[in-house]
């Protein structure tokens, strides 16, 4: 009786200073794995369980192309947020208290001209095939997945973020140029390999306070050029909405206003 070749997967690292830990995978550039200043980390990467959040939504989004072609079903992007509940006691050493999560919420925006039917075909076989997901069902998490049709508006502001990226990476130097926020700070922006890069003013002044020099993605641009008009038009709430999920909005909103 023949069986079942096994598949074997092989990480390793080391513990650095404090509670940082550098892991290795393949022949891929190594990464840190840490905790924030706030549980005694140093705050050089996502946490474990932070990083089993991201796996978790990529894992998702792989199975989703593979099944896509088995089901014939086009498209054109995919987008994904994820947020786990646990009670923290549990890793403390408190008795009888579950030490991961206790529930995760999974949200899923799919780029696609297909029907409602075809999405839920497809979420269906995804769940099915998904490892992490059944890793979290099997376990008892309550796993809340929600998956949903782009709105035309939202691929057509996709569409237009794309555009004005390019020009963006095409028209800043990678001198620099320096640009000022609507709070009046000022910052300089460049670019380099495909990427902008925002860091502190040195020729005007109120400088902003960065540190050091920080990227903005492609992605992070596009996704933060989704909720300009909206904060154009001054909708509550959306400033404070945006900045909580990308620690460039006030960077790009100043991108935008000056070459939109």
């Amino acid at each position: 009786m023949t069986q079942n070749q096994m598949a074997v997967l092989h990480v390793n690292g080391r513990a650095g200073k404090g509670l940082e830990n550098t892991v290795s995978v393949r022949d891929l550039p190594a990464f840190s794995v840490d905790e924030p200043e706030r549980l005694g980390g140093t705050n050089t990467g996502p946490n474990p369980l932070e990083y089993f959040l991201g796996a978790l939504s990529a894992c998702t989004s792989i199975m989703t192309s593979y099944v896509a072609k088995e089901q014939n079903f086009n498209y054109e992007g995919l987008e994904y947020d994820a947020s786990g509940t646990l009670d923290p006691r549990g890793f403390r050493g408190v008795e009888d208290v579950q030490t991961y999560f206790q529930s995760v919420e999974l949200n899923i925006v799919v780029e696609t001209g297909e029907d409602e039917e075809a999405l839920e075909r497809l979420k269906e076989a995804v769940e099915k095939r998904c490892p992490l997901y059944n890793l979290l069902k099997d376990a008892g998490v309550e796993v809340n997945s929600n998956w949903s049709i782009a709105a035309p508006t939202v691929r057509k502001e996709k569409l237009q973020g794309e555009a004005l990226w390019n020009r963006l990476i095409t028209e800043i130097p990678s001198t620099g140029t320096e640009l000022q926020t609507s709070t009046g700070l000022w910052f300089t922006v460049s670019t380099n390999n495909g990427y902008l890069y925002v860091d502190k003013a040195t020729n005007n002044q109120p400088s902003s306070k960065l540190s050091m020099q920080r990227p903005i993605s492609k992605s992070d641009f596009i996704f933060v050029n989704s909720y300009y008009d909206r904060w154009k038009n001054k909708e509550a709430g959306i400033r404070h909405e945006v900045s909580s999920k990308s620690q460039n909005t006030a960077y790009i909103f100043a991108l935008i206003e000056k070459y939109m």
